[in-house]
């Protein structure tokens, strides 16, 4: 995670964007952040983009972004 942009969340990821690595990637990311499954979480929109849309079954906005605020350096 390298932090918010216009309220999103910026995350950054070292994959190539060839062949869905660089979102595979994305989705293991935030199923280990989350302890979710893969199939728990899904990209909305932007999968051929920059900026993507992710939805994350069985965990609430605010629960998410605690964990996110949990994984920034101090």
């Amino acid at each position: 995670m390298s932090g918010e942009r216009n309220g999103a969340l910026l995350v950054r990821v070292a994959a190539p964007p060839v062949d869905d690595t660089a979102n595979d990637r994305l989705i293991d990311y935030f199923a280990r952040l989350a302890q979710r499954p893969r199939s728990a979480i899904r990209l909305v929109s932007g999968a051929h983009r920059r900026t993507k849309r992710v939805a994350i079954d069985g965990i609430s906005v605010d629960s998410m972004r605690e964990l996110i605020r949990g994984q920034q350096p101090r």
